[in-house]
């Protein structure tokens, strides 16, 4: 038995006991509710500790606003992007980005990124759901129940309005609740960049006519992983420290250092830039993987651009996950407003047609729209999967 097959089986005793627990009657009386691979304890006296966070008047009411204006550019993008993605398919055909689903183990399948996945997830949800919940007492609406939940192997929190308060509540109001989520998840994205500002790394994420607000022109290669534990590894070079000169010759991108001709198992000098110190390291270089005839430096590596404010370099591992929790916060929070079931952008939309179309035009409008934006959604998905195939992130 390999080791998958001792985790499926493992899953699945797991989840057996966990569903035969749930059926017994004194704990399903004290919220716990445990289905096909799902688990739930719900907290039923919610609304009070909400209301202790709904007090800040002023600054409930002023996110609210803005989530509603955010709203509408949130939605406006998520289309535009679908739309515009198919247009490039026929006029510019290089330019068509694959889209598919975030599906742990499927789509989403290195080691690393699922850590990063699941670590993620829980924190956009639980600030997501807060969010709604939140806004939902300062507009009056009361809260069913809360709390947290386990959908396979898949933490979250959960906060669930009263269906009846919540139908009945004036549109203004349910749509200041439903914007509520994806902007916390988009303010979250932005202050985890802001945390990363200034990290030599960021500079290869953000396009070229903002980055040039925040850093210099190329000065060296940064190093992004070692293949190799010999190389210039040996020398004590570390992950974010930059190459800026091998043997003599500046080296300014990665074309430059690809340029250079280096010998075999021989002794050279390099020059890096570690943590604002400029210094020279003797390196014995290590076959090319792809050309035993030429040396190699035994590193990935990706131009390095100098932020203009000194800050310490974070740990590659906490990069990386930050910078991965702020990618997952973004789509979510972009793609959570598309006017189409199930996602929140479907009710906010809603609450617009009903505030200013009759009753019956709105609900033509609303099945019109959803139609529509679902033909986009699955035929990004359905081009992509024939265009590029099966491709993990």
């Amino acid at each position: 038995m390999n080791y998958y097959e001792e985790l499926l089986i493992g899953f699945i005793v797991f989840w057996g006991a966990l569903y035969v627990l749930g059926r017994i009657p004194f704990l399903k009386k004290r919220g716990f509710d445990v289905g096909p691979f799902y688990f739930m304890f719900r907290i039923y006296n919610v609304n009070a500790f909400f209301d202790r966070l709904a007090k800040r008047k002023r600054l409930v009411n002023a996110f609210a606003t803005l989530g509603v204006v955010a709203g509408v550019f949130l939605a406006a993008y998520a289309i535009w992007f679908l739309l515009n993605n198919i247009l490039d398919l026929f006029y510019a055909p290089s330019r068509f980005q694959a889209v598919t689903l975030v599906v742990p183990f499927v789509t989403i399948q290195s080691s690393q990124l699922l850590i990063y996945f699941f670590a993620s997830i829980p924190i956009i949800l639980i600030i997501h759901e807060f969010s709604h919940a939140v806004v939902a007492r300062r507009e009056g609406i009361a809260l069913k129940d809360g709390g947290i939940a386990l959908f396979a192997i898949l933490i979250a929190g959960f906060v669930e309005p009263d269906e009846k308060e919540f139908k009945a509540a004036a549109p203004e109001k349910r749509r200041r609740v439903l914007a509520a989520g994806s902007w916390s998840n988009i303010l979250l994205a932005a202050l985890v960049v802001a945390l990363l500002l200034f990290q030599p790394a960021l500079a290869f994420w953000i396009p070229s006519p903002i980055r040039s607000a925040f850093y210099g022109p190329e000065g060296g290669i940064a190093i992004t992983g070692f293949y190799s534990s010999a190389g210039i590894q040996l020398s004590g070079a570390k992950v974010g420290d930059a190459i800026t000169e091998v043997n003599g010759v500046t080296t300014r991108d990665l074309n430059q250092l690809n340029d250079i001709t280096l010998p075999v198992n021989q002794t050279i000098s390099v020059q890096i830039l570690s943590e604002g110190v400029t210094k020279t390291v003797e390196v014995t270089t290590i076959p090319n993987p792809n050309n035993a005839s030429r040396g190699a430096l035994g590193i990935y590596g990706e131009t390095y651009y100098p932020p203009y404010v000194a800050v310490p370099v974070m740990p590659a591992w906490i990069f990386s996950f930050l910078l991965w929790l702020a990618y997952f916060s973004g789509i979510v929070g972009a793609f959570n407003m598309l006017p189409m079931v199930p996602f929140d952008g479907e009710g906010y939309m809603t609450s617009f047609l009903e505030r200013y179309l009759p009753k019956s035009a709105a609900l033509y409008v609303r099945y019109a729209v959803n139609a529509l934006i679902f033909a986009l959604f699955a035929g990004n998905l359905v081009v992509s999967l024939f265009r590029v195939g099966f491709r993990p992130l």
